[in-house]
């Protein structure tokens, strides 16, 4: 009878990239890709959190740029009296 071997810890960087990326995007991009190449290295469990990261603060990035773009965009170019 073999014993029951515990499953791989989850990566610290890759919970901390997760709440990063909504927090402030571009960092938690950069922390998820790091995650992602630990949880690699290490044979950590996390890899799906690092990849969240990554698209979670892809997204926000696009969306906060499309947004401010259309904010920009639509101010008034002159003032009339």
């Amino acid at each position: 009878m073999t014993a029951i071997q515990p499953s791989p810890r989850i990566n610290t960087l890759a919970i901390i990239s997760i709440i990063t990326a909504v927090v402030f995007a571009p960092l938690g991009i950069a922390l998820g890709i790091a995650a992602l190449l630990q949880t690699k290295k290490r044979g950590e469990r996390g890899r799906g959190l690092a990849i969240a990261a990554i698209v979670i603060g892809g997204a926000l990035i696009v969306l906060s740029s499309l947004s401010m773009a259309f904010w920009v965009g639509s101010s008034p170019t002159s003032y009339h009296v």
